[in-house]
C-alpha cells in the first residue's frame, strides 16, 4: 500500500508539471505539442497514465529545442527595466519632499547673488560658513570678519575659504552689506579667501501662512526664527559642500583665537594619527558655533535638518543625529552620553567666543559666554610696531582707554561725546615713509561706536611744494588723503606722498554715539 501511495503521488506531481509545460509549449510550437500530448488528451479520466522511456526522451528533446527562446525572453524582461521608461527609474526624495512649498527645486537652490574670485577648481582645506541676517540693533559682521581674517596666519590664507551667507532676500540689503565687505576686505575677496552669497526668494516659505504650529511650546515668532535659521544653515552647507575638505560652522557675532586655523589643522592631524573615530569636532561650547565636520558627512546633517527644520533648533538636531547613530534603546542616558562623546569630540580649549549682546531674534539678549575661551583682549587688535610718535587728541577720553595706549597696541581708545572739529594727531619722532594706513572703529559690545562718516584723514608732508598746490591741501599745509566710511579707513601705496611729518584725523560732523578705535596701524617702508 505504501508503494502504491508513493507511486500515485509521483504520478500526480509529474502530471501537474507536464500540464504547465504543455500550456507553455502550446504557445511556442503547436504542432510538436499536439503530437506529444494527443494520447494523454484522449485517455480516460480514471485511467492512470504512465511515461514510456521513448516518450520521456521525446519530452527532453522538445525541452532542449525550446530552451533558448525562454532565455531570450528573460533577457528581454531584464532589458525592460533599464530602458528610458520613467516608471522604471528610481530616485531619492527631492528637496521639495522635505520643503513642500518648493515647486521648482532648481530655482530654489540657485543663489540670487554670488561674489567670489576663487577659481572653481581650487579646493580649500577648511571652509568657514558665516551666516548673517539683518539685526535691528547694529551688526557685528564687520568685526567678526576682521578678527577671523586677522587671526589666520599668512601660510593658511590660501588654503581657507570664508563664505559669508547673507540670509536675506532684500537685494538692496544684500548689495549694501556686500559693499561694506568690499570696502573693508577687498584684498581678501580678490585673493579668494572671502566669498559672499545670498539665497533666492524661492528657497523660503511664507512663514506666517505655512508655519502656524507652536512646536516645543515656543511663541510663533521664535518658531519662525529658528525654522529660518535651520533653512539658512542647510543652504550654507549645501553651497559649501564641494568647496573644501572640512566645514566649520560659525555665526556673525563671534571672535576667534589667534592661529585658530593652525590649531584646527593640528587637532585634525592628531585624530588621524591616533585613528580616532569622530563625526563632529567642537571648538566652542555654545550652540552650533565652532562645529567642524568632514564635508563628506554634510549630506547627512543637511537632510536631517531639512526633515525636522520646523521642529527643533539646529544644535539640538545635531545632537539627535549623533544620538540616532550610536545610542541603544536598551541602555540608559549615561551610556548614550558616552557613546555620543565618542563621535562628538571637543577641543580642550574653545577657539571661538560669542560676543553679540543683541540676538538676531528681536528682543532677545544673549549674555552666555564660553568659559573655555581663554583669549584675552579681543576688543581690539594690537599693533606694537607703529612708528614712534607724539599722540594727542581733543576728544574726551572715557576712563583709562587712552589714545596713547591704543597707538602702542596696549588697549582700545574710547572717547565720549565727539563734536565737529575734534581731532587726533600723530606727530612722528622721525619723518616716515608710509606704505599703509588702517584705522578701525567700533567693538563687539558697542558696534555702533564708530568714527562718523566723512571724518577726514590728512597728512603733513616733510616738504611743502607751494608751486604744486591742489584742492586737497589746506592752508596749514596738510593734505586730505582719505575719508572714513562705515567707521573704517584703509589706504595703500602711499610712498608717492614722500616723507610724512604728521598725520591728523578730524571729525567733520557730530555723532550721536561715542567712538571706539579698536585698531590703529601705520605700516612704513624700512
Amino acid at each position: 500500500m505504501r508503494f502504491i501511495s508513493r507511486n500515485r503521488n509521483r504520478k500526480i506531481i509529474v502530471g501537474v508539471v507536464f500540464a504547465l509545460f504543455v500550456i507553455f509549449i502550446f504557445t511556442q510550437s503547436q504542432e510538436s505539442a499536439k503530437s506529444l500530448i494527443k494520447p494523454s488528451l484522449t485517455a480516460k479520466r480514471d485511467k492512470t497514465w504512465e511515461w514510456s522511456p521513448e516518450k520521456l526522451n521525446e519530452f527532453m528533446h522538445l525541452l532542449d529545442k525550446h530552451k533558448q527562446p525562454v532565455r531570450n525572453t528573460s533577457d528581454h524582461i531584464l532589458r525592460a527595466t533599464n530602458d528610458s521608461n520613467p516608471d522604471n527609474k528610481l530616485q531619492f526624495p527631492a528637496l521639495s519632499k522635505f520643503l513642500t512649498y518648493i515647486t521648482d527645486e532648481e530655482s530654489a537652490l540657485m543663489p540670487a547673488y554670488v561674489l567670489s574670485r576663487r577659481p572653481i577648481n581650487k579646493r580649500a582645506s577648511i571652509v568657514i560658513g558665516v551666516p548673517h541676517i539683518r539685526r535691528s540693533k547694529g551688526s557685528y559682521l564687520q568685526l567678526t570678519l576682521y578678527f577671523l581674517i586677522k587671526n589666520i596666519k599668512p601660510s593658511d590664507l590660501n588654503d581657507t575659504v570664508i563664505v559669508v551667507f547673507i540670509a536675506e532676500t532684500d537685494m538692496n540689503y544684500v548689495l549694501n552689506t556686500t559693499k561694506m565687505i568690499v570696502h573693508h576686505f577687498d584684498d581678501y575677496i580678490t585673493s579668494g579667501l572671502l566669498t559672499v552669497m545670498s539665497p533666492p526668494i524661492a528657497y523660503y516659505p511664507d512663514f506666517d501662512k505655512l508655519y502656524t504650529k507652536q512646536t516645543l511650546g515656543d511663541p510663533l515668532k521664535r518658531v519662525h526664527w529658528r525654522t529660518k535659521q535651520n533653512l539658512d544653515f542647510a543652504y550654507l552647507m549645501i553651497y559649501s559642500y564641494t568647496k573644501g575638505d572640512y566645514y566649520l560652522q560659525l555665526e556673525d557675532d563671534v571672535v576667534s583665537s589667534p592661529d585658530y586655523i593652525g590649531l584646527i589643522k593640528q587637532s585634525i592631524n592628531d585624530l588621524k594619527t591616533n585613528k580616532t573615530e569622530w563625526f563632529t569636532m567642537r571648538y566652542c561650547r555654545l550652540g552650533f558655533i565652532g562645529q567642524l565636520l568632514r564635508s563628506r558627512d554634510l549630506p547627512q546633517l543637511i537632510t536631517f535638518m531639512l526633515i525636522f527644520h520646523e521642529d527643533q533648533p539646529s544644535d539640538w538636531l545635531l545632537d539627535y543625529l549623533i544620538q540616532t547613530r550610536v545610542c541603544r534603546k536598551d541602555k540608559d542616558a549615561k551610556d548614550c552620553r558616552k557613546r555620543k562623546d565618542s563621535l562628538w569630540r571637543t577641543h580642550k580649549t574653545s577657539l571661538f567666543q560669542h560676543i553679540g549682546y543683541h540676538s538676531s531674534l528681536d528682543g532677545k539678549v544673549q549674555k552666555l559666554k564660553d568659559k573655555f575661551f581663554k583669549t584675552k583682549d579681543f576688543s581690539y587688535f594690537s599693533h606694537k610696531d607703529n612708528p614712534s610718535a607724539e599722540v594727542m587728541t581733543s576728544l574726551t577720553t572715557y576712563r583709562d582707554h587712552t589714545i596713547s595706549k591704543a597707538y602702542k597696541g596696549e588697549d582700545y581708545f574710547w572717547a565720549m561725546d565727539p563734536k565737529r572739529g575734534d581731532n587726533i594727531s600723530f606727530t612722528f619722532t622721525t619723518d616716515v615713509l608710509l606704505d599703509e594706513i588702517t584705522i578701525n572703529s567700533g567693538s563687539f559690545d558697542h558696534p555702533n561706536d564708530k568714527m562718523p562718516d566723512e571724518t577726514i584723514v590728512e597728512i603733513l608732508p616733510q616738504i611743502t611744494d607751494t608751486n604744486n598746490a591742489n584742492s586737497s591741501r589746506k592752508s596749514d599745509g596738510y593734505h586730505i588723503i582719505g575719508l572714513f566710511e562705515d567707521g573704517f579707513i584703509q589706504l595703500h601705496n602711499l610712498k608717492n606722498i614722500g616723507l610724512v611729518h604728521s598725520l591728523r584725523i578730524t571729525i567733520t560732523k557730530p555723532s550721536p554715539t561715542w567712538i571706539i578705535l579698536n585698531e590703529i596701524y601705520f605700516k612704513t617702508f624700512l
